[in-house]
């Protein structure tokens, strides 16, 4: 999700943090699922990268 599928691609000043406050998360798709998120930390926390 972008600032433009926010906001609009004609908007050119964003919201303030009162403003925000207001927003529905579950609207915006912005909820996780606990068990999503536990998941994910596992996955992430069980990988190791290879930088080089």
């Amino acid at each position: 999700m972008t600032l433009d599928d926010v906001y609009g691609s004609e908007m050119d000043t964003f919201p303030l943090e009162q403003e925000a406050a207001n927003w529905d998360a579950d609207d915006l798709g912005l909820t996780w699922d606990e068990t999503e998120v536990q998941r994910l930390a596992q996955q992430f926390g069980t990988e190791r990268f290879d930088l080089h």
